[in-house]
């Protein structure tokens, strides 16, 4: 289990004339919902974690989850299958495991947010947050200059800079979407 995050790109339409549109979606109530239980990937230390790391129960914990789902190693993959993907969305860009990145991203999400309460709210599969051209430039400046927040979480992995082209790669084709007059959006399932 990790963070898997996700961009992308929706044509504009009678339900989605305009960003609001994309952030205040709805998800329906039918439709693949996304696994539940324990979702291991069958690599040791994933599974070792949940045996010996007290937060997360034991083996203990474990078992006593419903498992509906033993994941391949691309666990996303349900993801993309699922409702929580706004209808007839393409993907742009995913990343697995960049912790620094989500951080970016969450607060952008909660920085319009009332009150501290709302913006301290877990942002997860549900939430969306819709790029313009001046948030990929904001982005672009603090992957160049390596000041993406310092962001940590449970099964987030850890930002090593790495991450810095696929990065640059995702912001190039966010604008190209931007460009044929597209939304692009941000999400994330962990």
């Amino acid at each position: 289990m990790g963070l898997d995050m996700y961009a992308f790109s929706l044509d504009r339409s009678a339900a989605f004339r305009f960003a609001t549109d994309v952030l205040n979606y709805r998800i329906p109530k039918d439709g693949k919902d996304l696994p539940t239980g324990a979702i291991t990937t069958g690599r040791p230390s994933e599974v070792e974690a949940y045996l010996v790391d007290p937060s997360l129960n034991g083996l203990l914990g474990l078992l006593a989850m419903p498992v509906s789902h033993l994941a391949t190693s691309d666990i996303g993959a349900a993801f993309l299958d699922s409702k929580y993907v706004l209808p007839g969305s393409t993907l742009l860009h995913r990343w697995r495991k960049h912790p620094n990145l989500h951080g970016w991203m969450h607060r952008r999400w909660a920085s319009p947010l009332a009150t501290p309460s709302q913006a301290k709210r877990l942002f997860n599969q549900r939430h969306r947050v819709v790029l313009s051209t001046r948030s990929l430039i904001e982005l672009e400046r603090a992957v160049l200059r390596g000041k993406l927040p310092r962001t940590t979480g449970p099964g987030f992995g850890e930002s090593d800079g790495s991450e810095r082209t696929g990065d640059l790669e995702f912001i190039a084709k966010a604008r190209e979407a931007l460009a044929a007059d597209k939304f692009v959006y941000y999400t994330s399932w962990w």
